[in-house]
């Protein structure tokens, strides 16, 4: 996944170079206190690739994940998404917040609960007979 660089931040967290950016964001169907802004995290590679919608209420507080190097095993396909804990709290996002959300993210640990577009977990969804 080739990114320009044009607009975008880089950070480095554990050695790795990312590249980070807020884009306003008017598709955004995330419950949100009003903010239609979200964060975009990429690595230098192409495998890492997460996008944190900011603003987000913190009960349904969840990451898409695009990338396969990501904490839960299986990424890479189609996006998935996961509850995560709240980094950004409105609509300004700094260098030691996208480290946390970096860090969290590629971090070992207890795989998150899968959630759907809106943050509700996917186990919990009703479907419509078609």
């Amino acid at each position: 996944m080739a990114v320009s660089r044009k607009g975008k931040r880089p950070i480095v967290v554990d050695g790795r170079t990312y590249l980070w950016w807020v884009f306003p964001d008017g598709a955004v169907y995330v419950p949100t206190n009003g903010i239609t802004q979200s964060l975009m995290i990429v690595d230098d590679c192409g495998e890492f690739g997460v996008q944190y919608y900011l603003g987000q209420l913190p009960d349904l507080c969840h990451l898409t994940v695009m990338g396969r190097r990501f904490r839960v095993s299986g990424c890479g396909g189609s996006h998935r998404r996961f509850r995560c804990p709240v980094v950004v709290n409105g609509p300004v996002a700094t260098p030691r917040t996208v480290a946390e959300l970096i860090k969290w993210s590629t971090d070992a640990g207890d795989n998150p609960v899968e959630v759907d577009y809106q943050g509700l977990p996917i186990a919990n969804r009703v479907f419509a007979n078609t």
